[in-house]
């Protein structure tokens, strides 16, 4: 776990961890939940804007490493899909 915990501190520090895009803010939350932060994982994938953007949702809804966020986590993250015509 603690080379799993370096190998995150090292992501941190190649991406912008202000503004981060979809794909870094799930892979990162995706690395962070599985070392034991998955609080700081949904404040993390919250700071991605738009959170709408259906590709960042396919991520949110289909990265097998984000499937926690299909209980409680998820809340204030998943949207609803868009209805087919």
């Amino acid at each position: 776990m603690n080379k799993a915990r370096e190998y995150l501190r090292r992501a941190r520090q190649a991406i912008d961890t202000v503004n981060p895009n979809r794909h870094e803010a799930a892979y990162m939350g995706a690395a962070m939940s599985a070392t034991g932060d998955t609080a700081g994982a949904v404040r993390f994938i919250m700071l991605t804007e738009p959170r709408e953007d259906l590709h960042f949702q396919l991520h949110l809804k289909r990265d097998p490493g984000l499937k926690w966020l299909k209980s409680k986590w998820g809340k204030d993250l998943l949207i609803p899909d868009p209805k087919k015509p």
